[in-house]
C-alpha cells in the first residue's frame, strides 16, 4: 500500500468541501486530483486504483471515479487563479 502524500493530508484537513477525482492515466498509474470549495486543488499520482481509493478513505473525502459531477469540473474551471487572491497558481 502506497503512502498518502503529506501534501495531500494537509489539503484534505485544512480545506473546506474537499472531493477527489480519480482518473487512469496509463497501464500502470492513476491520477488523483483533490479539489476543494473554491476550486483550488492538488494531485498525485497512483499505482492501482486501489491504492488511490484507500488515500480517499484515509482521508475521508469522497471520489468521482473521473469529471462525472459537473458541478465539480465547472468549480475548478471558474477559478482563474492568477486574479484571485490567495488562489493556488501553477506554472505554464
Amino acid at each position: 500500500m502506497a503512502k498518502t502524500p503529506g501534501t495531500f493530508t494537509d489539503f484534505a484537513k485544512t480545506r473546506e468541501g474537499v472531493e477527489a477525482v480519480l482518473q487512469r492515466l496509463g497501464a500502470g498509474a492513476w491520477d488523483l486530483v483533490l479539489v476543494d470549495a473554491g476550486g483550488n486543488w492538488t494531485r498525485a499520482v497512483f499505482h492501482s486504483e486501489e491504492e488511490a481509493k484507500a488515500a480517499c478513505a484515509e482521508l475521508g473525502v469522497p471520489v468521482h471515479d473521473g469529471w462525472d459531477d459537473p458541478a465539480l469540473a465547472r468549480r475548478v474551471d471558474s477559478l482563474d487563479a492568477w486574479a484571485t487572491p490567495g488562489a493556488q497558481r501553477r506554472a505554464l
